[in-house]
């Protein structure tokens, strides 16, 4: 008797007996009916009414008892099937702990991202009907500046009129303030978040401890009072309960405190404290034409963000003339905190989903070869009566045990990540307090992993439920290779992988340039050095600008220094604050209107020679250039080109304001070239104004930052400054010190914190489609190792079959590449904003991602190539 007529025999008489079994089982049904049917005959009608509904009840009862016999036999077969695949796995251990592993990796990226994603921009912050918020500040677009602030005296007819906006209030434009301070007797230093109005009120923050501050606290002379935050309540004062009414003296004034805000709340961004603009800065309260406040306000219900802003426009254009360039532009209070990390957020999210779905495909192929090797196993279950279902239900349950495995991994792994992260994103990250493995992120990774498991049994299940098992058991063949579908998934994640590897190369090509470029000036050799001048003591401008000359004369005194100039703002704060519009000499409203905005820089005379500042025309200034001789300026390359193009500007005259300002013009004396002191990524064009010549009498803007230029390396000359400083006046001391090349680190932190973690994941996404590659070219030879002997054994050269394996691995990779490059070129646009001088289409990484691939592609085709160029002919024939 033949094997397929062996087969369907034992197919029909399995069948039979199965049908028999039931069968039975029906008559004996249909037999208890009629006996309880026959017993209640002759009865009367009420006996009969009862004895049926007891009939029918019975019937229910049976019917009841079927489907939870259904439910249990359900549950049965699962157990059966969970304990079968946890048998299958611990006979395989490398398969289940590389599928494990590699299921962990992409589940414990995707969840660790979900956990930002939920702490950073989807976690309500601590405020009352957040939707209803709205920042509000200026925005000059002839000027192309886009954060103008509103002085108070606007900020305050805003509020009065109550018009659209329920509430309104302020908030210092500069975000929060670097100031001494001292807890109990301890000086440190901290940040605050300079306030107008009732802000907390407008925002509907509650305090955790006592109260918030409101529109009464915002008073010039009156009670010296904050509200801390709860990071500073927890750090400096041991979650103490009765911190309120103790002291906390900042910029050497005791302020009392009055309140502890809740965790989570972070506006500004990293404030240790809040109060309020009239105690900090009364002559901005009191003389109310000082930019400095964004509008934070409250919304009515049912009132259009447009009409907010038609309203906001016509007061500002109605108090301000000179406004009628500037719009009102409007941003969610989340926006605003988030700031622009939701883009970087985004896109690491997108690499690491990718991640995940390479994993997913990664296990899937592993579990198709594994399908591969036991296609006869699975044939003699079938032959016994499981059925293909039963068979396909058995492979789901294991991808799915593999996933849930990989899924408890993944979430530890992920919970790991999140609780370092902290210690290794960037300074400016923002609400990395609230990043927590929590319910959502837990049900996050469960759809993962479910999702994972899906991908990766489908495959398999599907060519199970395809084959034919009786030619398995008659001829031996291996149906369940499905080598279309393996090698499509081989393509599939080498095309995914090379987008990945293309973004990480791109970042790491925009973070060199942007660590090598041309700062403008010499880098080497500076330190700033931030003096904490107690205001008590000099209170007005000519005392501080006093002591500011004194510490700089006594530190230029200190061997190893070449030079010391106080300026007014530190690298890379853009302008900070100091923003100043001018008109050029014979320009008229229009022309005027299309100036850049200047950077307004204060100098001393040893200005240019501490910062090594080449000047391309002219001279820099010098003592000579004081108060009551003749004003004078410096601007940059940037400000000669675009208002005097193709002349001389030496000579030229600008004012500060419009053409019809009263400022006095001033005469420009030199040209310096442009730098990036202000902005890393673009110059400024930038104004430099002897320091002794203020547009403004009261000499508002006074350098009070020592730069200090060094033949040595500056940070070991920091003990000495500071106690050189100590012997100038006892009472000042240093608020902050840092290196030119350490503040070029800070800056550069948030795009070397993208490029490396995108690096890991453009890594794992390397070794995970290499992998894949691997695994099915040893297949591939295992699965031909007979036929290679074969023709070895007739003859053929060991380095053509070698080839051979190799050119069909190759072909994979290059119609993957093939693939990879379309969506790369897709792909990589999501980072231009991300990039700084590359182009996201930047043929060389493109060119270089390809080669990387291909090479890896080399190695993965050319060990199971050389494996079987190594097998017997003999042995592989037995």
């Amino acid at each position: 008797m033949s094997p397929g007529e062996l087969w369907r025999r034992l197919g029909f008489l399995l069948r039979r007996e199965r049908y028999r079994q039931e069968l039975e089982e029906e008559m004996r049904f249909h037999q208890a009916l009629r006996a309880e049917a026959n017993r209640d005959a002759g009865m009367t009608p009420l006996a009969a009414s009862t004895a049926s509904r007891r009939a029918f009840g019975n019937v229910g009862a049976v019917e009841e008892a079927s489907q939870d016999a259904w439910g249990a036999r359900w549950i049965d077969a699962f157990r059966q099937d969970v304990r079968y695949a946890m048998r299958a796995l611990r006979r395989s251990p490398g398969f289940a702990t590389s599928a494990v592993l590699t299921l962990a990796i992409g589940i414990a990226s995707t969840t660790a991202m979900f956990a930002i994603i939920n702490g950073v921009l989807l976690r309500k912050l601590p405020v009352r009907e957040q939707d209803r918020v709205a920042v509000v500040w200026i925005e000059d677009r002839i000027s192309h500046f886009a954060h103008v602030p509103f002085s108070y005296g606007t900020f305050t007819a805003l509020r009065d009129q109550r018009g659209a906006f329920e509430s309104l209030a302020g908030i210092d434009q500069n975000g929060a303030w670097s100031m001494p301070a001292k807890v109990g007797e301890v000086p440190t230093t901290l940040s605050g978040g300079i306030i107008a109005g009732d802000f907390f009120g407008v925002l509907g923050v509650k305090p955790l401890i006592g109260r918030v501050l409101n529109a009464d606290d915002d008073v010039v002379g009156g009670p010296h009072v904050l509200v801390i935050s709860y990071r500073l309540w927890r750090n400096a004062f041991g979650a103490d309960r009765q911190v309120l009414g103790k002291t906390l003296r900042v910029n050497d004034i005791s302020y009392t405190i009055v309140g502890v805000l809740p965790q989570g709340f972070e506006y500004p961004r990293g404030a240790d404290f809040w109060t309020t603009l009239a105690l900090v800065v009364p002559e901005w309260v009191r003389n109310p034409t000082q930019p400095a406040l964004d509008l934070v306000g409250r919304l009515r219900h049912g009132t259009p963000p447009a009409q907010a802003l038609d309203e906001v426009n016509s007061t500002l254009h109605r108090l301000v003339p000179e406004s009628r360039d500037w719009r009102a532009v409007q941003h969610s209070l989340s926006d605003v905190i988030v700031g622009d990390i939701r883009r970087d957020i985004l896109v690491l999210s997108a690499a690491a989903l990718l991640v995940l779905v390479l994993a997913s495909v990664n296990v899937g192929g592993l579990l198709l070869v594994r399908g591969a090797a036991r296609a006869r196993e699975f044939a003699i279950r079938s032959a016994l009566g499981a059925g293909q279902a039963r068979v396909v239900r058995q492979l789901l349950t294991e991808s799915l045990l593999l996933a849930t495995i990989g899924g408890i991994g993944g979430a530890l792994l992920a919970a790991y990540v999140v609780r370092i992260f902290p210690t290794v994103a960037p300074a400016d990250f923002p609400r990395v307090s609230e990043l927590r493995i929590d319910a959502a992120v837990l049900t996050f990774a469960v759809i993962a992993s479910l999702v994972a498991a899906l991908v990766c049994g489908l495959a398999p299940a599907h060519r199970v439920a395809r084959a034919n098992l009786s030619d398995v058991l008659r001829t031996g063949a291996q149906p369940l290779a499905a080598g279309v579908l393996r090698k499509f998934a081989v393509v599939a994640q080498i095309a995914l992988a090379l987008m990945v590897v293309a973004g990480a190369g791109l970042l790491t090509r925009s973070l060199l340039i942007l660590s090598r470029v041309d700062m403008g000036f010499a880098t080497e050799g500076l330190l700033f050095v931030r003096p904490a001048i107690p205001p008590g003591k000099y209170a007005n401008a000519q005392q501080v600008r006093a002591i500011v000359d004194r510490l700089a004369v006594r530190v230029r005194s200190l061997p190893g220094v070449v030079a010391v100039t106080p300026v007014s703002h530190l690298p890379f704060s853009l302008t900070g604050g100091i923003d100043m519009p001018y008109s050029a000499e014979g320009q008229d409203q229009r022309a005027a209107a299309a100036n850049p905005v200047l950077s307004y820089t204060p100098a001393a005379p040893e200005f240019f020679r501490t910062l090594a500042l080449p000047i391309r025309r002219g001279r820099e200034l010098s003592a000579r250039d004081r108060a009551g001789s003749p004003l004078v300026v410096v601007v940059s390359e940037a400000v000669a080109r675009h208002t005097w193009p193709g002349q001389d500007a030496i000579g030229k005259r600008l004012r500060w304001g419009s053409p019809d300002s009263p400022e006095a013009l001033r005469t420009v004396v030199g040209v310096a070239r442009d730098t990036r002191y202000g902005d890393l990524l673009n110059p400024r064009a930038t104004a430099y104004v002897p320091d002794l010549q203020p547009p403004s009498p009261d000499g508002v803007w006074i350098p009070t930052i020592l730069v200090i230029r060094s033949r040595s390396n500056p940070d070991d000359l920091l003990p000495s400054i500071r106690t050189a400083i100590r012997e100038i006046d006892p009472d000042v001391g240093v608020l902050s010190a840092a290196s030119m090349t350490e503040m070029l680190g800070r800056e550069l932190a948030r795009p070397r914190f993208n490029t490396t973690l995108l690096g890991v994941l453009a890594t794992i996404a390397l070794v995970l489609a290499v992998t894949g590659l691997y695994g099915v070219m040893s297949t591939h030879v295992a699965q031909r190792t007979r036929e290679m002997g074969i023709r070895m054994a007739l003859g053929a050269d060991a380095a053509r079959v070698s080839q051979q394996v190799v050119r069909q691995g190759m072909l994979l990779a290059v119609v993957g590449v093939a693939f990879g490059v379309a969506v790369a070129l897709a792909g990589t646009r999501l980072l231009t904003s991300l990039l700084y001088g590359i182009s996201p289409l930047d043929p060389l990484t493109l060119v270089s991602a390809t080669l990387l691939l291909l090479l890896a592609a080399l190695g993965a085709s050319y060990l199971p190539a050389r494996r079987a160029t190594r097998v017997d002919p003999m042995v592989a024939l037995r």
